[in-house]
């Protein structure tokens, strides 16, 4: 049970590509909030650090979701093989994350891969998002064209498509009412039993889209037509055929002289060939492959008649032009302060007025608590007691950043050190019920460019 990743198609990065590959998904793992959350013992005092994932033995791996504070099954990159893996990932901000990797490994790849999960959608702006991080236009190629992609699964990965055929309906936006989606829907569904059926879903896309009415309309005519033609179910089905592969040969009235024209035949002309094929097979109960052999022209412009109306448009954004919907906050449902680790003075991260208002009251606390200190080289007291603070921090499950607890290992011979610990250990007791808080001073202590603003 659970929530897992999968891939169908052969994922394939080029040599050349893979160094730039691993450098975005290096930069999409920062700013995702990817940590692996490492156990750590000193002084008799056992506690957790938040690293920052890197290579080890060509793997890297990360467990831990800082804006979901939550710590699931390992995912990460082969560095060698430029390749995502992942277990369980959940279906809140570590699924998203996870996600991202995914596609950026689908946008690399030469091959056709498409990834999926079982469980949730994949948000439909997190491309987008991913262009505001990467600050260049990002491009998912395999999922330009819907029912491109569907073509191809159906034919070269059937045994698997099979086992997962929702997943392809998964990133089709629910407002967008595509020829593509439409045809998917239908094939998926049963062409022949959606035309027989009074369902609410078939009533509003009946509404919805003309397309559609075509396909129904298309099968239910060719189901009356098997029933009130003249000749036989083999001489139907070639008729059916050669009129699509020839329209303007195949004289119906020469064999059926009574027929009044309706969707019949000329649906073949209005709705994708491979729809129309469908139609034929379900009507008749013949196998789909084998009429798809006959058919001729079978990737020409006229397939696709008016063109699909919907293709996935990526706007070129910069760090100077970032719509609010992309933003980090939005698709991992985080506030800005929740980001505080990332700040930058040349960056994108916005600190509320609330927050620059404690953040002064924490400076003068800390200035009274600097007064009283000094610096000498007697440091491994403080270090036991920082070790006793950190063990604290993981009784209310709350965790230090690695970077930042080597940093104040080494540095506390300074009275600053000192004074931030004694603020931390006082607002480790006054905000006991308040994690998000003390969250957010660890990652205001942390972030050394933020804290040389904040304590002065």
């Amino acid at each position: 049970m659970g929530t897992f990743v999968n891939v169908l198609g052969d994922v394939n990065i080029p040599e050349e590509k893979k160094e730039a590959f691993i450098a975005d998904a290096l930069r999409l793992i920062d700013q995702s909030g990817l940590f692996l959350l490492s156990s750590q013992t000193a002084f008799d005092n056992r506690f957790w650090l938040m690293r920052k994932p890197f290579f080890i033995n060509d793997c890297l791996e990360v467990t831990y979701s800082y804006f979901e504070d939550d710590f699931w099954e390992e995912a990460g990159l082969y560095n060698k093989g430029a390749h995502v893996f992942s277990g369980k990932i959940g279906g809140r901000q570590y699924n998203v994350a996870v996600q991202a990797l995914y596609l950026l490994m689908e946008s690399y790849s030469d091959s056709f891969c498409f990834s999926f999960n079982d469980s949730t959608n994949i948000p439909y702006d997190l491309e987008k998002w991913i262009s505001c991080v990467l600050d260049r236009e990002f491009t998912l190629h395999w999922r330009h064209d819907l029912w491109k992609v569907y073509e191809i699964v159906d034919d070269e990965y059937r045994n698997e498509f099979n086992k997962y055929q929702s997943f392809m309906l998964t990133f089709s936006p629910g407002k967008v009412r595509a020829q593509s989606y439409y045809s998917i829907y239908a094939c998926l569904n049963g062409i022949k039993k959606l035309a027989a059926s009074d369902s609410d879903k078939k009533k509003e896309y009946m509404e919805d889209s003309i397309y559609f009415k075509l396909i129904m309309n298309t099968c239910s005519d060719m189901m009356r037509f098997r029933e009130s033609c003249g000749l036989d179910e083999e001489e139907q089905i070639s008729l059916l055929i050669e009129f699509l592969n020839d329209k303007q040969h195949t004289d119906i009235q020469k064999y059926l002289p009574d027929y009044k024209e309706d969707m019949t035949f000329i649906g073949g002309y209005l709705i994708f060939r491979r729809v129309y094929v469908r139609i034929i097979s379900e009507v008749y109960g013949k196998d789909f492959y084998e009429l798809w052999e006959h058919v001729k022209n079978k990737t020409t412009s006229e397939d696709e008649i008016t063109k699909i109306d919907y293709y996935v448009t990526i706007a070129v954004t910069t760090k100077d032009n970032k719509t609010p919907e992309y933003t980090t906050e939005a698709i991992f449902k985080v506030s800005s302060d929740d980001r505080l680790y990332w700040w930058r003075r040349d960056g994108d991260v916005t600190i509320s007025d609330e927050m620059n208002a404690w953040f002064s009251k924490l400076n003068e606390r800390f200035g009274e608590l600097r007064s009283d200190l000094y610096d000498d080289d007697e440091i491994l007291e403080w270090q036991k007691r920082f070790c006793g603070f950190l063990k604290q921090c993981l009784d209310k499950h709350v965790y230090f950043f690695e970077e930042a607890f080597y940093d104040f290992i080494g540095h506390f011979h300074k009275k600053e050190y000192r004074a931030w610990l004694m603020l931390l250990e006082e607002q480790l007791e006054e905000l006991s019920d308040d994690k998000t808080r003390m969250r957010r001073l660890i990652a205001l202590i942390s972030n050394k460019e933020l804290r040389e603003q904040v304590f002065r």
